[in-house]
Protein backbone atom coordinates (compact mmCIF):
# COMPACT_ATOMS: atom_id res chain seq x y z
CA UNK A 1 0.00 0.00 0.00
CA UNK A 2 1.24 3.49 -0.87
CA UNK A 3 2.25 5.88 1.89
CA UNK A 4 0.04 8.56 0.39
CA UNK A 5 -2.74 9.04 -2.16
CA UNK A 6 -2.73 11.92 -4.64
CA UNK A 7 -6.21 13.27 -5.28
CA UNK A 8 -7.61 16.10 -7.34
CA UNK A 9 -11.04 17.05 -8.62
CA UNK A 10 -12.41 16.50 -12.09
CA UNK A 11 -11.66 19.95 -13.52
CA UNK A 12 -7.95 19.17 -13.58
CA UNK A 13 -6.51 18.77 -17.05
CA UNK A 14 -4.58 15.52 -16.65
CA UNK A 15 -4.26 12.92 -19.35
CA UNK A 16 -5.66 9.46 -18.65
CA UNK A 17 -2.12 8.14 -19.08
CA UNK A 18 -0.71 10.42 -16.35
CA UNK A 19 -3.64 9.68 -14.06
CA UNK A 20 -2.99 5.94 -14.41
CA UNK A 21 0.80 6.18 -14.30
CA UNK A 22 0.80 8.18 -11.06
CA UNK A 23 -2.29 6.43 -9.63
CA UNK A 24 -4.05 9.78 -9.09
CA UNK A 25 -7.60 9.57 -7.74
CA UNK A 26 -10.03 11.96 -9.45
CA UNK A 27 -12.98 13.16 -7.35
CA UNK A 28 -16.08 14.40 -9.18
CA UNK A 29 -16.97 18.08 -8.93
CA UNK A 30 -20.68 18.77 -8.48
CA UNK A 31 -22.05 22.01 -9.86
CA UNK A 32 -25.46 23.64 -10.09
CA UNK A 33 -26.46 25.35 -13.34
CA UNK A 34 -29.96 26.76 -13.85
CA UNK A 35 -31.22 24.80 -10.85
CA UNK A 36 -29.91 21.47 -12.13
CA UNK A 37 -27.23 19.68 -10.11
CA UNK A 38 -24.67 17.89 -12.29
CA UNK A 39 -21.70 15.75 -11.38
CA UNK A 40 -18.64 16.40 -13.52
CA UNK A 41 -16.52 13.30 -13.93
CA UNK A 42 -13.29 12.74 -15.86
CA UNK A 43 -15.30 10.84 -18.45
CA UNK A 44 -17.69 13.77 -19.08
CA UNK A 45 -17.94 14.44 -22.78
CA UNK A 46 -16.96 17.70 -24.44
CA UNK A 47 -20.53 18.34 -25.58
CA UNK A 48 -21.63 18.89 -21.97
CA UNK A 49 -18.64 21.18 -21.33
CA UNK A 50 -19.41 23.28 -24.42
CA UNK A 51 -23.07 23.52 -23.35
CA UNK A 52 -21.97 24.63 -19.86
CA UNK A 53 -19.83 27.49 -21.20
CA UNK A 54 -22.46 28.54 -23.76
CA UNK A 55 -25.01 28.86 -20.95
CA UNK A 56 -22.59 30.97 -18.91
CA UNK A 57 -22.01 33.27 -21.91
CA UNK A 58 -25.78 33.68 -22.19
CA UNK A 59 -26.21 34.79 -18.58
CA UNK A 60 -26.72 31.58 -16.59
CA UNK A 61 -25.06 31.39 -13.20
CA UNK A 62 -23.24 28.36 -11.85
CA UNK A 63 -22.35 27.44 -8.29
CA UNK A 64 -20.32 24.69 -6.68
CA UNK A 65 -19.51 23.53 -3.20
CA UNK A 66 -16.32 22.16 -1.75
CA UNK A 67 -15.58 18.50 -2.14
Amino acid sequence: MAEYIITTESTTDLSKQLETELDIKILPLTYNLDGVETEDTPSSDNTRIKEFYNKLRNGSLSSTSQI
